[in-house]
């Protein structure tokens, strides 16, 4: 019985030394047991730590492939000119995605025009079945022969967003085209509905890029021998209250104003002559005579180097307050060759009748 014990033990300890090595590097898991190591720091709760939630976040899409539209701009030519701009609109979005700089500029700017078109007809739809006031019944025939107009220059668009415009937008400012810089700059006419505001994202992405390009995209504008540019940055920097969040960016200068102002009569600006001709009479009281002097050297370096014997644009987009442009003021052309956009007739505002007269003592 002895010698059977024994051979028993050397035979467990055979096979305990013969399995030692192989789960050496492998150790077994440890026993569900309690053990008496601590736990871990995430799960140890003083009261005093912030309660840790949850949160489950969306992780950002892939950028989508690119679209077929730059292999479609390669077989399509550009539309002409003169056919309206719902006939060419797929061509030149195509284009436009390629990069081509006149269809950026032609896309913006007929968009701008044609989306006037779905309002209109509500407009004068509404007219036709419900009371209206009378300035306004007066100015209906006017809107029908403004709808006719927008009709030949659009023809059959679909009813634009806020984002389309403002993806036009974009590629217009890449081309260098001034409206759409100056309109960037000053956040018009992007008013977004709030179906179209988009997410935190978006909006901190969109009011960032404008903090930090308007006042190049201004420079850039300028640089191109535009006058808006000159105008708002006349108007910038002697009401940055009246400029919103673009105000904000500058400080009230009387000296930068009467350069911009200088520049302005100096470049041959035509639509807000006449006030410009005030506004220097007005700094000639303000600025001392060397000041004075000093802005017109300013000005005069600016004209040399951006317009003198250049292209010279001005659209009066009015984006400045206060300026009106005089009824023979004749716009620039976006394009050569680009048909000009209806004016929107506006309503009338009743005559003011004037003061009564105190009768005499």
């Amino acid at each position: 019985m002895r010698m059977i014990l024994l051979l028993v033990l050397v035979t467990a300890l055979a096979v305990g030394f013969w399995r030692w090595p192989a789960g050496a590097d492998t150790p077994a898991p440890s026993p569900a047991a309690p053990s008496d190591q601590p736990a871990p720091a995430a799960t140890q709760s003083t009261g005093a730590e912030p309660l840790s939630i949850p949160i489950a976040r969306k992780v950002s899409p892939a950028a989508p492939a690119p679209s077929a539209a730059a292999v479609v701009a390669e077989r399509v030519p550009i539309p002409p000119l003169s056919i309206p701009f719902g006939d060419a609109l797929a061509a030149l979005e195509s284009h436009a995605s390629a990069g081509n700089v006149q269809a950026r500029i032609r896309l913006y700017h007929q968009a701008r025009c044609c989306k006037d078109m779905d309002s209109v007809s509500s407009v004068i739809a509404t007219s036709r079945t419900q009371p209206v006031p009378e300035n306004f019944r007066a100015l209906l025939p006017e809107l029908e022969s403004y709808l006719l107009a927008l009709d030949a220059v659009c023809g059959k668009v679909p009813r634009f967003t806020n984002h389309q415009i403002q993806r036009y937008q974009s590629w217009a400012r890449e081309a260098g085209d001034p409206v759409a810089l100056i309109e960037f700059a000053s956040g018009m006419p992007m008013n977004f509905m709030p179906s179209e505001i988009g997410n935190f994202d978006d909006q901190i992405r969109r009011l960032q890029a404008r903090r930090d390009g308007a006042l190049p995209a201004l420079q850039r504008a300028l640089e191109n021998g535009n006058l808006d540019a000159v105008t708002m940055l006349a108007s910038l920097h002697a009401s940055p209250s009246l400029h919103r969040e673009l105000g904000g960016l500058v400080e009230q200068s009387w000296q930068t104003t009467a350069v911009y102002n200088y520049l302005y009569l100096r470049a041959g600006g035509q639509a807000f002559r006449r006030q410009y001709e005030s506004f220097v009479a007005v700094m000639q009281r303000r600025l001392k005579p060397a000041e004075l002097a000093l802005a017109q050297q300013q000005a005069e370096a600016l004209y040399q180097r951006h317009f003198a014997g250049k292209p010279v644009t001005e659209f009066s987009p009015g984006l400045v307050p206060g300026l009106y442009p005089g009824p023979d003021f004749q716009p620039s052309s976006a394009l050569p060759g680009l048909a000009r956009c209806p004016v929107r007739p506006a309503p009338r505002l009743p005559p003011t009748p004037p003061p009564a007269r105190s009768p005499p003592r």
